[in-house]
């Protein structure tokens, strides 16, 4: 049975497009879903796994490893019973390293928001096993679903979030691309790195929720060359150390 989510571990939100001319496109991204699904169960070619259930909504059960467990459901709403409106998936499976005491559990939300476009919502998240009596495991490593990568990476898709491209690769921002992401993302004006006022130090690209992996500036804190990534937070910039018109300067970056 299907135990409600506990700690979230993942979620987004991403829009994608295609200009292909086939009208498939609907189809294609529901199949993409369930290729990645698959991996976990393996189930063979004759499996009902692969049946018009996971498209028109319908349980599974993998009969081959226990735990693992899927649930798709639509509603048609303006939309045809070839491509609903909406349609929703929860995946659930035991963890890897310790099977028997935490369960994962992935919903994803498929909306179509025009011709060719939709909206992806995914959360991930885990918890204990009901009936577990043992040492809790210790914090999971901060991952997220390659079906996330695997969109981004295809090529038939244009993917978005907030109406910024995504890439799964780093890319070069200028200053002022720095600023209207920061303004976009609804941070205080105060806050943005501007010349001579503000900072940004950026650590974890994984924990800062606005996609700014993307986000890579070169620093010379001290005369030492260093790339550092955001740890989620603006730090004023001090006025104290010399500025050049191209360099930052800051003795707390890389702390």
């Amino acid at each position: 049975m299907f135990i409600p989510y506990g700690n979230i571990h993942y979620r987004c939100s991403i829009d994608l497009q295609t200009q292909e001319p086939d009208d498939d496109s609907w189809s294609i991204l529901i199949k993409t879903i369930r290729k990645w699904v698959s991996k976990k169960p393996a189930p063979g070619k004759d499996d009902s796994f692969w049946k018009r259930w996971f498209f028109l909504g319908g349980k599974w059960k993998s009969t081959d490893k226990r735990g693992i467990y899927v649930d798709t459901a639509r509603f048609i709403g303006d939309r045809t019973s070839d491509t609903p409106q909406y349609w929703a998936l929860r995946y659930q499976h035991p963890c890897d390293e310790n099977p028997e005491a935490r369960i994962w559990i992935t919903d994803i939300g498929v909306t179509i928001l025009g011709e060719k476009k939709f909206r992806l919502n995914l959360r991930l998240s885990h918890r204990i096993k009901e009936g577990y009596i043992g040492e809790e495991p210790g914090a999971p490593s901060h991952t997220a679903p390659a079906v996330i990568k695997k969109l981004i990476n295809n090529n038939y898709w244009s993917v978005s979030s907030g109406g910024v491209e995504l890439r799964s690769t780093p890319r070069v921002l200028s200053l002022g691309s720095v600023v209207r992401r920061y303004e976009a993302i609804g941070l205080d004006s105060g806050y943005v790195p501007q010349r001579g006022k503000t900072l940004c130090s950026l650590h974890s690209a994984s924990r800062y929720h606005a996609n700014v992996s993307a986000f890579q500036r070169h620093f010379q804190p001290d005369g030492v060359h260093g790339t550092s990534l955001c740890r989620s937070y603006v730090e004023p910039f001090d006025s104290s150390l010399e500025e050049s018109p191209d360099t930052y300067r800051s003795s707390r970056i890389g702390q």
